[in-house]
């Protein structure tokens, strides 16, 4: 039984660092911790990778992630490549999959 939730949000012009690009995901999970996870986020620019993050915890219930950088006009879209692990009682004891976001357009 899975209750987490892994989400990539959509590429974006940065707020706080005006000449950047960022993207931000994550994965929550509840009402239980998961014992591991392994989050990696790529952002892409014009379909090639352009940024990268990684984060691997354990026994929590948020992993977040993000990426940025400098902001070039283009078409962009993130992965979030992931791997959870919930515990050796769990049927399934694992789950892995990928999550893409749409391909948006940024003006720079």
């Amino acid at each position: 039984m899975n209750y987490c939730n892994v989400q990539v949000n959509n590429p974006h012009n940065s707020t706080h660092v005006p000449e950047n690009v960022n993207v931000t995901g994550g994965m929550t999970c509840a009402p239980y911790p998961v014992v591991q996870s392994d989050l990696s986020l790529q952002l892409y620019y014009n379909g090639e990778s352009y940024a990268y993050d990684d984060s691997y915890l354990s026994d929590v219930y948020v992993n977040p992630v993000q990426a940025a950088t400098p902001c070039l006009s283009g078409n962009y879209y993130a992965t979030i490549e992931f791997w959870i692990y919930f515990g050796p009682t769990w049927t399934p004891s694992t789950w892995d999959s990928e999550v893409t976001s749409p391909v948006v357009a940024i003006t720079c």
